[in-house]
C-alpha cells in the first residue's frame, strides 16, 4: 500500500456484502459550513467523534459514522 500523508481507515462493505477497508485521505475530511462540525468531525454529547464529513469527488459531502 502506497499512501502519501495522513488518512482515515473506514470499515465498509462492497456490493456483495464482503468487508473491505477504505482509505480516506485526511484532506477530504472537512466542511465549508462547519455549523455542526469541528474541522469536518461531528461529536456526540460526550465529546466523542460521531461522524466524519467526507468531501466526495463531485463536490458534495457524505457523513461517515465514526462507530463503523
Amino acid at each position: 500500500m502506497d499512501v502519501d500523508g495522513e488518512y482515515f481507515v473506514h470499515k465498509a462493505r462492497n456490493r456483495d456484502g464482503a468487508l473491505r477497508l477504505q482509505l480516506i485521505e485526511s484532506h477530504r475530511i472537512g466542511d465549508a459550513d462547519q455549523s455542526d462540525t469541528e474541522d469536518g468531525i461531528g461529536f456526540d454529547e460526550y465529546g466523542a467523534p460521531a461522524f466524519y464529513r467526507v468531501l466526495l469527488d463531485d463536490g458534495t459531502f457524505e457523513n461517515v459514522p465514526a462507530h463503523l
